[in-house]
This record gives structure tokens, sequence and C-alpha cells, in this order.
């Protein structure tokens, strides 16, 4: 898709077969940036706002995107199934890749840990993606079995950051540049991964540290244990609110965390949240329903702290 709407900004068309696309119908039918060329139901042509609404939205990432795809290696042309997600995660997997390559688990494991909410099977079912994981960390496959006790140690560092952020998923720190905006050092401390406070250097804890997370039984219990491990050095953290309240279903697709309906507040430890916060939890609980983290603006989160 991306190729396409950089087409359609380099020669004001394209005939990609792209207009199926949920976004590309808002672009024609809504935002009405997009038309078809006249007399054609295959070519996409410009509006003359398109230009203003590519260089504002997409022109910076779409050129780091195909720098990255140079520098790894990779074809960047559209006869790869990538898509924005893939090519962030792509990028991740680069910066990161000896540690991950030292710590590589099975197909599936991989799978639900970078490409979370895709299942299992993502990777599995995409043979371009797979290669092109392959290519970067320069293996022919993954292991047959996980290796025990696996913590990864994701970081994305700032010079003089105003705060530390924990982070239960990967979103954000798939998009580094959010960070460096707002002079942010996010951590990945998702699933059993919380060992990884004990590796934050000290001095790093005169710093303001939040958490973000999904508004969910599994995030909610990450915050409460990663906040009982940082009593034990007398810090404090503050659990960021959601900039948005878009709910989800519990048993959405490829999400396992459910509420305990058998304890109050799911079981989870009223003595350590804000009013605030158990009011939200409640009212999950209640419609059982969750928040997705990577619906969050973190700016928005956590402007009011900074």
């Amino acid at each position: 898709m991306f190729k396409a709407l950089y087409d359609i900004y380099l020669k004001g068309k394209s005939s990609a077969k792209i207009d199926k696309d949920k976004y590309i119908q808002y672009l024609i039918h809504d935002a009405r940036i997009l038309d078809f060329k006249l007399g054609s139901s295959t070519v996409l042509v410009s509006s003359p706002s398109f230009d203003d609404f590519f260089e504002h939205n997409y022109l910076k990432r779409y050129t780091e995107y195909v720098y990255f795809l140079e520098e790894a290696g990779l074809e960047k042309d559209a006869r790869q199934s990538y898509n924005e997600e893939d090519i962030k995660t792509l990028m991740f997997i680069y910066k990161n890749r000896v540690e991950i390559k030292e710590k590589l688990t099975t197909q599936k494991s991989f799978s639900k840990e970078f490409f979370v909410r895709q299942g299992s099977k993502y990777v599995e079912n995409k043979q371009s993606l797979r290669r092109a994981i392959f290519h970067i960390l320069d293996v022919s496959d993954f292991p047959s079995e996980d290796k025990k006790d696996n913590n990864w140690r994701f970081v994305v560092d700032c010079k003089e950051p105003k705060a530390i952020v924990l982070c239960e998923n990967l979103n954000f720190l798939k998009m580094p540049w959010i960070a460096e905006n707002l002079r942010l050092k996010l951590w990945y401390v998702g699933g059993n991964n919380i060992k990884i406070i004990d590796q934050i250097d000290r001095q790093e804890f005169n710093y303001p540290i939040f958490y973000s997370g999904d508004w969910d039984h599994a995030g909610i219990s990450i915050y409460l244990r990663i906040k009982e491990k940082l009593k034990a050095v007398s810090k404090e953290i503050t659990l960021l609110y959601p900039s948005t309240l878009h709910r989800l279903p519990v048993n959405s697709p490829h999400h396992f965390s459910k509420w305990n309906f058998k304890g109050e507040l799911s079981g989870l430890d009223r003595s350590q949240l804000y009013e605030k916060d158990i009011q939200l939890i409640q009212e999950l609980i209640n419609k059982n329903e969750w928040i997705e983290e990577e619906y969050n603006d973190l700016e928005v989160m956590i402007k009011q702290y900074l």
C-alpha cells in the first residue's frame, strides 16, 4: 500500500490493486483525496490535496522505510507483501538482531512475541516475511524448542531522557521516533520479562518511571508486580491512564487474558491503584472488555507528567 501511495504522490496515479483496503476506501469515499481515473475502475489518481496529505503523514516514514530495506538488503518493491506493521517490526528486529539471534525462540513463540494480535502462525503464513527475518538474523530456521527462562533486553535509548516508560508490548518500541520526540527511554517488560528491571542502572531511577500496557488482567497484574519490585529500591512507578477508551471484547482473536470474576476487582490489589484506575478496571470487568495498549497515544498519556 505504501508503495502505491508513493507512486500516486510521484506520478499522480497507480494501478496497484489496493482499492479494497479499508483505509484506501476511506481516502476515496470519506477524505476524497483519491479517486478512480475517469473511465477506469482500476487506476487510482490523486486529488489536488493529496500531495500535502502524503508529505505531512507519510513521506518521511516512507523514506525511512525504503532506506531501511536497502540497508538491510531486503527487496523494497510491491512484490513483497509487507504491510507497515511488518516493516516496523523488521526494523525492530534489525536493530536488535544480535540479542534476538542469541535468544531465538520457536517460530510460533517468535510470531506471538513480535507480531502481537496476529497469532502464532502469522510468520509461517507469510513466506516473504519469514525469509526477511532469516536474512536479517542470518539463520536458516527457527529452533525446535524455546530456551528456558528467556528474557529479552529491548531498550529504546535517549541521551537525556525526561522519563522512563516500561512497556508491556513492543508497539511503542517499534516507533523510536516517538521516544525521541518526547525524550523518553523505553524498556520492554512484557509477559514474564519483568526481571529486566534488575538490569536497569540505578542511576536511571533518578528519572520518573511510568508503565504503559494493556488494560486487562495480565497487563494490570504486570504493573502491580513491577510496582512491588520497585518498592524494594524505594522507587515509585505511575500507571499511564489510556488516551482512548476504545474497548474490545475479552474474547478478541489472539487475546488470552481473562478477568477473574470470583475475586473482588478480578483479584487485583486495589490498595495499589488510584480510584480513577479502579473505576475503569471495574467497568471493564463488568462488561468483560479490555483496552489494547497499541490503540493509545503515548504523548497524550504522558504529557501531563513531563
